[in-house]
């Protein structure tokens, strides 16, 4: 085992690897749907809803295909999962080109889901093998801030730059398809596991007994036996169900307001979850994960109601722009979770972050649907207390939640949370 002053330099590697594969395989193929729904609406000549629909379809199947992805990377080797993950992905991406049709449109998403499903959990494990807790914050900031920035991306290259430059929708998902293709290939290339000299010292807190049951079903036992486990998924759960809601909702906040809303800003509020992210996840190096918990749930809700409530288009700005900060910084502290769970070392961080992207997606699912049937019912200010009030059980999830910083501040032994 090493200290986190003689770590391997190619943990930065790895770790720029898993950001860049973030950005493509996951958040750019994604966002792009949405983004391209006009185009692809009129096109084939269907509703817009439908074409919603195959964006829509990839969170339903992260609930169902997560905790199998994690689970997977938990008994092989992530080199393998990820990187075969991301060759699908890539196929289902490129699958749009090939087959220009709305039954193309659905495959697409199917077999983008899977593949998908395959990566998501395990960028988070792979940076749990190769950081310490006290650099942990730092880079899983960096992790899902690529999701920020994927999705920026996506925004404004799909429809402008790049859609001109290959002339249909169906060539952009090509492009994406190929770029995620060659992403995945560098991944079997270069990522690796940490030998045992190289991993982060974990095993002294990891609260997991030499005897226990590492099988598949023993370790969905142990997670499920554990409080621990229910209070965090909560919590992912609101956090998603509000901030997910939050990006779904905004632009047609945005159009509806009676204040003039650049479109900057709502592209630009993918960039502000970037840096949100980097800046809480990291500080929660310095300051503990517990008290960068309640700042970013307690300011993506509060942010939500001032956008809701707003009397005026400075203080609408100024809540988009704290939900965008705070939302990233929580939805990075999410990353963070499964090297801070008592019990789970990074042999189990597979399973628990597909346990708790797979539950979260619940809530990102619920949370944009509950939040625009308010907003038919009862305008902006509807919508936006639904979409953020039920998130105060939150808080009462992170009070109850155990952390590893937490135990090493309570046992005197700060060398436990390093």
């Amino acid at each position: 085992m090493t200290s986190s002053e003689t770590l391997p330099g190619y943990r930065w590697v790895i770790l720029s690897i898993v950001t860049v594969t973030h950005i493509v395989a996951i958040s750019l193929i994604w966002t792009a749907i949405s983004v391209l729904v006009p185009e692809i609406a009129n096109e084939l000549a269907i509703p817009a809803t439908e074409v919603v629909f195959a964006y829509s379809l990839i969170s339903i199947m992260f609930v169902f295909l997560m905790i199998p992805g994690g689970i997977l990377a938990d008994h092989f080797n992530v080199r393998w999962v990820v990187g075969i993950g991301g060759l699908i992905a890539g196929i289902g991406t490129a699958l749009r080109w090939a087959v220009p049709t709305y039954t193309g449109l659905i495959a697409g998403s199917v077999v983008a889901g899977v593949g998908m499903s395959l990566v998501n959990p395990n960028l988070i494990k792979t940076a749990t093998e190769w950081f310490p807790s006290n650099q942990l914050g730092f880079a899983q900031g960096v992790v899902f801030a690529g999701w920020g920035v994927g999705a920026g991306l996506a925004g404004f290259l799909s429809r402008d730059a790049l859609l001109d430059i290959v002339g249909s929708w169906e060539n952009v998902f090509l492009v994406y398809g190929v770029a995620t293709l060659a992403i995945a290939v560098i991944w079997l290339i270069v990522v690796r596991s940490p030998t045992a000299q190289e991993q982060p010292y974990y095993e002294s807190r990891s609260g997991i007994q030499s005897n226990s049951d590492e099988s598949t079903i023993g370790i969905i036992r142990d997670i499920l036996s554990r409080k621990n486990s229910y209070f965090a998924s909560l919590l992912t759960t609101c956090g998603f169900y509000t901030g997910v809601g939050f990006v779904g909702l905004f632009p047609t906040w945005a159009s509806i307001s009676p204040f003039s809303i650049s479109g900057v800003l709502i592209g630009g509020s993918f960039f502000l979850i970037a840096a949100g992210s980097l800046l809480f996840s990291a500080v929660s190096d310095y300051t503990g994960r517990k008290a960068v918990l309640y700042l970013t749930l307690a300011g993506q809700i509060s942010g939500t109601l001032i956008v809701g409530f707003a009397p005026s288009r400075p203080v609408f700005v100024f809540g988009a722009v704290l939900t965008s900060l705070c939302g990233g910084g929580l939805f990075g502290m999410f990353y963070v979770l499964p090297g801070e769970l008592p019990g789970i070392s990074p042999a189990r961080a597979g399973t628990m972050a597909g346990v708790l992207l797979s539950i979260g997606q619940i809530g990102a699912v619920v949370g944009p649907i509950v939040g625009g049937r308010l907003l038919e019912l009862g305008g902006i200010s509807a919508s936006a207390l639904a979409v953020s009030f039920p998130s105060l059980v939150g808080l009462l999830a992170i009070w109850q939640l155990n952390l590893h910083s937490e135990e090493a501040v309570a046992s005197g032994n700060p060398a436990l949370s390093s």
